[in-house]
């Protein structure tokens, strides 16, 4: 039997485990091949004042090249789309080979702001792709951004915001979606959507902050969606196996975990 191949469109950061690095370190801890391509080069995460920026010349050759020589895949990880020429060619590639493989990961903003780089063109790239999901993953940041409401309301969300932001997300054309949640009384409350109704999946919560953990999140997530089936156990297992990983780390840097401790 063939590997099971992924191909991940996010971007690729010089130092920090973060976006493509993370995403190719899960899948690959789990037996799958990945194909790699970077929507856009940054030198370390945005959060680092003196990080640099670089656009990916000549992208449309770069994936046209990767479709000729892999016409099949099993899963397509979307993460950061970059300019419009990246949008465009990422479409344009789900549209031939990624329908009802993507697995979404919205990159937009965080802890009720947008990241210092997301314009409101990209909001509307999101809003464009985001049918063509098998699963979409955004935080609740990203979800009211995607749906069109307002980031005051962030810090007041409660279970009827909840419903009308996934509610906002399938008008939207998404399938399934796993809206990431934050703390809530000791524990990591994450909503899965599975397409008829919303689930609470609940992990516990562990006082330290990494980057990384939403991309570590998508690579189990794809990971999933293409050995197995995407059901609130599977999340489950994920979801706590972070927490367990995070637990254990001694200090607060960079996840590194052994590809040990990712295995579904």
């Amino acid at each position: 039997m063939s590997r099971k191949k992924v191909i991940i469109f996010n971007d690729y950061c010089g130092i920090g485990n973060v976006a493509l690095k993370m995403n190719t370190f899960a899948l690959m801890a789990n037996g799958i091949e990945v194909i790699g391509v970077p929507t856009k080069l940054f030198s370390s995460p945005m959060n680092n004042p003196a990080y640099v920026e670089l656009s990916i010349n000549r992208f449309d050759d770069f994936v046209n090249s990767i479709a000729l020589i892999n016409d099949h895949y099993d899963g397509v990880l979307v993460g950061l789309l970059g300019d419009e020429q990246v949008f465009n060619g990422t479409l344009e590639f789900i549209k031939k080979y990624g329908k009802g493989k993507m697995i979404l990961d919205p990159i937009l903003g965080d802890n009720g702001a947008k990241y210092s780089g997301t314009k409101d063109v990209h909001i509307q790239f999101y809003r464009e792709i985001i049918k063509y999901s098998k699963l979409v993953i955004p935080n609740i940041t990203e979800a009211i951004l995607l749906s069109g409401g307002n980031l005051e309301n962030y810090k007041h969300y409660d279970d009827n915001v909840i419903e009308k932001l996934i509610d906002g997300l399938v008008k939207l054309g998404a399938n399934k979606i796993l809206l990431k949640g934050e703390n809530e009384n000791g524990e990591f409350v994450n909503r899965y959507f599975d397409g008829r109704e919303i689930h609470k999946i609940s992990s516990k919560f562990v006082l330290k902050k990494f980057h990384g953990t939403g991309d570590l999140i998508a690579g189990l997530l794809t990971t999933i969606s293409v050995k197995d089936e995407l059901t609130k156990d599977n999340i489950k297992k994920a979801q706590d196996m972070i927490s367990g990983i995070i637990e254990s780390a001694a200090i607060d840097e960079e996840i590194l975990p052994d590809c040990t401790d990712l295995r579904l």
